[in-house]
Order: C-alpha cells, then sequence, then structure tokens
C-alpha cells in the first residue's frame, strides 16, 4: 500500500471551452441637443413672425408690456406666462394667432435677463387640464 492516499472528487468535468469575448458594444450616436434647440428657435421665430404679420408689431408691443408687468414684480418674485398674456389682453394687445408666440418674448426676456426659469408650475388655464408650464423668476 502506497503512502499517497487518492481522494476521489468523483467524476471531473471537462474544462469549458473559453468563451469567446463579447462582441464590442456599437456605439451609440450621442443626441445632439443642437438639433433640439435649433427646431425650438425655428418654430419660435415662426409664432413671432406670424404674429408679427398678422398684428403690426406685436412682438414689440407684447416685450413692452411684459417689461411693465416685471418691472412691477419685486426682485426674487415668481410668475407664469398665463398671467403676462392675462395682463396684455387687459392692456389691450390683441392675442397673436397662436399663443406660442409668447415663447419667443420669454425667451428674449430671459436672454436679455430679466427673467430666468426656475421650474415649472401648474398651468390655472382649465382647457391646458394643469399643464406644468414654465415657472419665471424677477431678476
Amino acid at each position: 500500500m502506497s503512502d499517497q492516499t487518492e481522494i476521489d472528487f468523483g467524476d471531473e468535468p471537462e474544462p469549458e471551452e473559453p468563451k469567446p469575448a463579447a462582441k464590442p458594444a456599437k456605439l451609440i450616436k450621442p443626441i445632439v441637443f443642437t438639433t433640439g434647440a435649433k427646431g425650438r428657435d425655428d418654430g419660435m421665430k415662426r409664432a413671432i413672425d406670424h404674429a408679427d404679420a398678422v398684428i403690426e408689431d406685436w412682438g414689440v408691443r407684447a416685450m413692452n408690456i411684459l417689461l411693465i408687468y416685471v418691472g412691477a414684480m419685486a426682485s426674487g418674485d415668481h410668475t407664469i406666462c398665463e398671467d403676462i398674456r392675462q395682463y396684455a389682453e387687459i392692456r389691450g394687445l390683441p392675442n397673436p394667432p397662436d399663443k406660442r408666440a409668447w415663447g419667443s418674448v420669454m425667451t428674449c426676456a430671459s436672454r436679455r435677463k430679466v427673467l430666468r426659469s426656475v421650474g415649472y408650475a401648474k398651468a390655472r388655464d382649465p382647457k391646458v387640464h394643469c399643464t406644468p408650464t414654465t415657472l419665471w423668476e424677477k431678476l
């Protein structure tokens, strides 16, 4: 009898073939946000141009009313575009053919550092069913 004892581990499995390396992941094209921004800007331009074509100087008049409205706000106060639109109607500014024309006015005010976007609030117009709308803060 030998001094070495063999230990029986049962049937040893055949060594597995090495698995092929995973296929390299396909590169996903990055989202180009400039495309979305271009579409936004093109749409705002069309809306304001249409409003100006139907109502003479609508954009300038709307901006002037916005500046009066915001001028009466305290620094740090908040508003939504709907409030400014209602104020404009009271002041006699006709509604633009498409309310989206106000997007250009609000964006222009933001770029001029009159207002800044600080989040969202629920719209009060019952026709839009509490849709989130941009909340603006006076600077």
